[in-house]
């Protein structure tokens, strides 16, 4: 159960404003507002607020946000689901960033960051809100930063992804390129082979079928062949294949 949880919420609707403030909250009660679509002004302020869950961010009727005086360390990334937001009041919390999504605010107008531990460029960006001409242009300073750090970090994640699929090629082609070698070397290593049979065999049809038998390289070729078809004869599997052929014929 939410600490301080206010009951009967509907009675803390004024015409189109619901006033939560100073009712001790940890937690927004989600469910309750998301069933009060005309409660299109919400205050949240002086509660203990730390954080805002991402389901808050369906609220997409509000109109006017105030959680100024809470204890909010961040915002969710999907702050920028609110599209109807024009007002949005974070004076005193604990904020030193905004999340990218705030970019996606387009309908806000109004914003007061003051008296908050933001970084630099955003605090620089924000500047002051003493008057409503200040948080207007606080509003209007804020989105064009946030809008900045968005297209930088598209571009960041652009760069990271073509880096990524570099590395994917590069790993890819290595075994290609491994492979197209070996298979170039197999290639060539078998016509070799297929050039030396051809070579042995012309020259063995030479020196058996022709006069050349007698001449002095081929002496020595001859009785070689000769003698490796006696071998081969005595093998039995070759006196199998022999003896088919032979049964063939008869």
């Amino acid at each position: 159960m939410i600490k301080g949880k206010v009951e009967n919420i509907k009675d803390k609707i004024d015409g189109n404003e619901l006033d939560l403030s100073l009712s001790n909250l940890t937690e927004v009660p989600v469910k309750e507002l998301a069933a009060l679509p005309k409660a299109t002004f919400l205050d949240l302020s002086c509660n203990n607020l730390t954080t805002l869950t991402p389901e808050f961010c369906s609220l997409t009727h509000l109109i006017k946000i105030d959680l100024s005086k809470n204890q909010l360390i961040c915002l969710p990334e999907e702050i920028g689901q609110l599209i109807n937001l024009q007002h949005l009041d974070l004076y005193n919390n604990k904020l030193k960033q905004l999340p990218i999504g705030f970019s996606q605010l387009k309908s806000l107008k109004w914003l007061d960051l003051k008296d908050n531990p933001l970084e630099s460029t955003l605090a620089k960006a924000a500047g002051d809100c003493l008057d409503e001409k200040q948080c207007k242009q606080c509003a209007s300073r804020v989105l064009q930063h946030m809008k900045v750090l968005q297209e930088e970090a598209e571009k960041e994640r652009e760069r990271r992804l073509l880096k990524e699929r570099g590395k994917k090629t590069v790993s890819e082609s290595v075994p290609k390129a491994k492979r197209s070698i070996c298979s170039l070397f197999f290639s060539l290593l078998l016509k070799l082979l297929l050039l030396l049979i051809v070579g042995v065999s012309s020259t063995l049809a030479v020196c058996q079928l022709t006069e050349l038998r007698k001449e002095a390289f081929c002496v020595p070729l001859n009785a070689q062949f000769e003698e490796t078809v006696r071998w081969a004869q005595s093998l039995e599997v070759v006196q199998q294949v022999i003896q088919k052929m032979s049964d063939l014929r008869t």
